[in-house]
């Protein structure tokens, strides 16, 4: 029987194993991932996201609620303790997964060959850039090169999808930044214009070749932007910058290549984080 809340199903349409967390407000078909049960069941929220069993799991299941327990005290229920909010780490970069079959009910013999071809796999989570780069930021070096990340269809790992600036070569074309993450020290530093606009500069530490100057990658925020939201606070401190987007171009004023932001954007753009990350 299981003691913890069910976190990961069968979806028929995704032919896939998803959380719970995604599985929420997704209206498609989830079921048991044990061959021995395969009992269609749907996302609960209360303090956590879980999965819950339309009528019962078969008897055996794994993912058999445990009975209910007495109350030492007559009369009243026993309360049982829900367990802390789970953050799933995301498995794709993108706000969703491509649904593979819409309107057909699996039949028995389709859910067995799903569960027993997902026996091993992992439950995918789509994820925001954000949820992405934070994640990336909680692994150990051990646990980047084994947790997978698929970015734009790409199936890679969380070691391999960040890419470190200060080991970029100097040719800013070779920056991987639609197939992969990049990621290097910034400075930030306020200014403010002839007409007394504040601006705030995020200036990447590795310079990048351009006829015969090295110039840095420039994002240019104005002061109350939507993003990066936490800019002014980061001010003349350690800073790490994650882009994910569009190689940075060659700036009107020729001294940097600038990053452009289009706000509101969840799955690219620009994440500035204090505090100096490595890979």
């Amino acid at each position: 029987m299981r003691e913890e809340l069910m976190k990961e199903a069968l979806c028929w349409e995704l032919e896939d194993k998803v959380t719970a967390e995604y599985a929420h407000g997704q209206e498609l078909l989830y079921f048991c991932p044990m061959e021995c049960c395969l009992e269609p069941v749907f996302p609960e929220r209360r303090t956590n996201v879980y999965f819950k069993a339309r009528n019962r799991h078969k008897q055996g299941c794994p993912n058999e609620a445990p009975l209910s327990e007495p109350s030492p005290v007559p009369g009243v229920q026993r309360t049982k303790l829900p367990a802390d909010p789970v953050i799933p780490t995301p498995t794709h970069l993108g706000p969703s997964l491509l649904v593979k079959k819409k309107g057909i009910c699996p039949t028995p013999d389709d859910l067995k060959k799903l569960a027993k071809k997902l026996t091993a796999s992992l439950p995918r989570h789509p994820g925001t850039l954000e949820e992405v780069v934070i994640a990336w930021t909680r692994m150990s070096s051990i646990e980047r090169k084994s947790s997978r990340l698929n970015i734009q269809g790409s199936d890679t790992t969380y070691h391999n999808a960040f890419h470190f600036l200060a080991r970029a070569a100097d040719d800013i074309n070779q920056l991987p930044c639609q197939s992969g993450i990049i990621f290097g020290s910034a400075r930030i530093t306020k200014v403010i214009d002839p007409n007394g606009i504040v601006y705030y500069l995020v200036d990447s530490v590795k310079k990048f070749s351009h006829d015969n100057n090295k110039l840095p990658i420039r994002l240019v925020v104005k002061k109350g932007a939507e993003a990066p939201s936490n800019i002014s606070s980061l001010v003349d401190k350690d800073c790490t910058f994650f882009w994910h987007g569009p190689t940075p171009s060659l700036g009107h004023s020729g001294n940097s290549f600038r990053l452009n932001v289009l706000p509101p954007q969840k799955y690219q753009g620009i994440l500035v984080l204090e505090g100096n990350f490595l890979p």
